[in-house]
Order: structure tokens, then sequence, then C-alpha cells
């Protein structure tokens, strides 16, 4: 079951089964909508509401996030769980996108972190972990967590959002993380080496629980010392980062991954390899170069990235710049290159092309399915049949 099944169906109350990971990444999830305005509600008044504007309050992945709102109508165990509060802040020129919520559980607090929202401002401020200690989505969340005294707290987040959670939980006044029931990072990137020795970051370890899916990407980024549990996900490839192809236990538990695999554990490599190779200033120049190339390109979500007419102005913008930036870059790319191929998993030639292959047959099943136009004039064998025509949303490619 995936979490929406899990809203559905579990008749434990947090009275009877305590709060625990699978109920984290729920509300992480529902605290990707844009809920203000909802404050005060339980989840079970909310889906009405918003029925009739899905489309501005879930702007990715709309029909998933309409299924999970209709799933807590008649949820038993998050029925009792109330809105509390959503804040929100988007700033292009400081590269900051932060959205967190809080939700009332019984007695207990939970705060969840927004992770990346799809807009290249919040692709950005993810990159920037690559070479600031500190970014701005991060100091939003401690600022608000700070002001939570004197209540028990949980904290979470998925992507990005994890991220904030761990770095607000860690960082915050002592008598906040003292009420600190426990912190549920669901694959968020890590930190500069530097914020890992500051007080506060090795208290709130052992109450940190991170979870990454068999192919992880974005969890293996930086660096931040947690233990974690590998779970199983319904796709491949980097799909598995989005938390509706998670799969749980109606005891709100993880289904538990077999390993990392080996491509998971090629980029875990990489990130081992490449980020201690390069300066901080080449960091920040190569962020700095791909964000503007795309700014250029008239790029505002990383959804756009792969339009063919936003490839060619990126291009043309790399072309722009002086011979010694357009060296970084390329210093940039071999490092990467090279880290890739040196791996010690395993990046051989057979590797390469069984993936391939593996592309190349998606993308053959894809066709297949397609709908066949056949031309009414057109001659009809007498064994002819009605082409089935498949309406399942496929984006894996």
């Amino acid at each position: 079951m995936n979490i929406i099944d899990y809203v559905k169906t579990s008749t434990d109350t947090f009275a009877i089964r305590p709060f625990g990971e699978v109920d984290s990444l729920v509300l992480c999830q529902l605290a990707y909508m844009s809920l203000q305005g909802f404050e005060g509600l339980h989840l079970t008044d909310i889906y009405d509401v918003a029925r009739p504007r899905m489309a501005e309050i879930a702007l990715a992945h709309t029909l998933e996030n309409e299924r999970l709102l209709e799933a807590f109508v008649d949820s038993v165990r998050f029925g009792e769980v109330r809105l509390v509060s959503q804040r929100t802040y988007f700033d292009v020129s400081s590269s900051c996108q932060f959205s967190a919520t809080l939700y009332q559980v019984g007695g207990v607090y939970f705060f969840a972190c927004r992770g990346t929202d799809g807009t290249l401002v919040g692709w950005k401020e993810d990159l920037d972990l690559m070479y600031k200690e500190d970014i701005a989505a991060q100091e939003h969340a401690l600022e608000w967590l700070n002001s939570l005294t004197d209540v028990p707290l949980i904290v979470g987040g998925h992507s990005k959002g994890g991220n904030l959670a761990v770095y607000a939980a860690a960082f915050c006044d002592p008598a906040v993380q003292a009420n600190i029931i426990a912190v549920y990072d669901h694959d968020g990137p890590g930190f500069m080496p530097a914020v890992l020795q500051r007080d506060g970051y090795a208290r709130i370890l052992p109450r940190v629980h991170k979870t990454v899916p068999e192919m992880c990407v974005f969890g293996h980024m930086m660096e931040d010392r947690l233990a974690y549990t590998i779970i199983k996900a319904d796709t491949n490839n980097i799909y598995q980062h989005l938390a509706f192809n998670w799969r749980c236990t109606p005891e709100g538990y993880f289904e538990q991954g077999a390993g990392l695999t080996m491509g998971s554990q090629i980029v875990r490599e990489i990130c081992d390899t490449i980020v201690p190779s390069m300066t901080v200033e080449e960091r920040e120049t190569f962020v700095t170069i791909v964000y503007e190339a795309l700014r250029h390109a008239d790029v505002d979500r990383v959804g756009e990235i792969a339009s063919l007419k936003a490839i060619a102005k990126a291009i043309q913008y790399n072309r722009s710049l002086p011979k010694a930036l357009r060296g970084k870059m390329a210093h940039c790319v071999h490092l990467f290159l090279s880290a890739a191929w040196d791996s010690s998993v395993g990046v051989t030639e057979e590797y390469i092309g069984t993936t391939l292959n593996e592309w190349r047959a998606r993308r053959q099943e894809k066709k297949a399915r397609q709908v066949k136009v056949v031309k009414a004039d057109a001659p009809t064998a007498p064994d002819a049949s009605i082409v089935a025509v498949d309406v399942t949303d496929d984006t894996e490619d």
C-alpha cells in the first residue's frame, strides 16, 4: 500500500498507536499543498472546500494530492489532526523557497517542512547547499520552530524539507530542542562539514530517523552522519523519491528494501568524491553559471528545462561567457565524469549498455501503446482488431 491507502484504511487512533514514520510522510506530503486559509480546520474538513481549486492548491501531482485530501474525509486515524498554520516565503533575490506547516496531533505538535516545489528558485536553493553552510529557508524554519515553546514537538520533512527539519531541530534553542520527541528526515540532503561541528547537532542525532528509497539520489548529497533505513518504492529510478511511491504497511512502517541500487551507490560515491575535490569557489561558480544559464533561457520551473528552446538558449548563454569561466565549467564537468567512471561500484561499459537497453525497451513499450489511427477508407484485414488506448500517466523516462 502507499500513503493514500494507509490514510484510508488505518483505524488505530494516535492514542492507541503513537505517531510514527509513515504518519510523518503523510503530513509532509500534505505540506506541499498551499493551505493558507484552511487554518483551524481538521483534515477531514479540507477536501470539500479545496476541491474546486485543486489546481492552485497542488501545482504538482494534482491528482494524487486530491486523492490524499479525499482520503482524509473518512479517515479514523487522521480525523483528529488539526491544521494549525502554514507559512510560506518565496524570494528570487535570495534564492529562498520556504514553506512549513504546523499540525496538532492530540497533545503533540508536528512541524512539517516542505521540500523543493519544482520552481527554479527552489532548485537553486538546493544546489546552494553545495557551498553554503546556511541557506535562507533553514533560517526561516529555525525562526518558526524557536517560537514553539512549552509544547511537545515532532519535526519532519521530505526532500529539502528533511534538511530543513534536521537543521531547525539541531540549532533551535536548547529549551525547544528538549521538547522535540523525534525528527523524521525523508530522503533529505545533508550539510557542509562545518555545520556538523556546531553545538546542538550531536544532541539531536539520536532522535533523527532517516529513510531513503533503494534508488536514493537526494538523500546522498552532502554529509549528515545519519544512519538510514532503506525502503521500497513502487517505481524505478529517480521517481522513487516521490512520497506517493513509497510502500508502507497497515501498522505504520515502511516496507524495507533489499539495499541501495547500483545507480544509487554510484551517485553516493560521486557525491563523496566530486564535492570534496572541488573548492568552495568552484562549487559556487558551477551553481551560479548553471542557474543564470537557465534564467537566460526563461526557465521558471524545473520541468521546463527539457525543452529544446530552453536548452538552445542555455547553450547560447554558456558560449557568451568569458573563456576563463567556460574553462571552470569544463573543469567541473570533467570532475563529475571522472568520478563516475572511476567509481569502485562498477560503472562498466556492460552496465552502461544494459541501462541504455532498458531505456530503449521502455520507449518501445510506450510507442507500442500509442493509438494507431486507421483511415476510414483504408482496407481492413479480416482479422483486424481494435487497438486499446493506454490512458495511464507514464512519465518515467
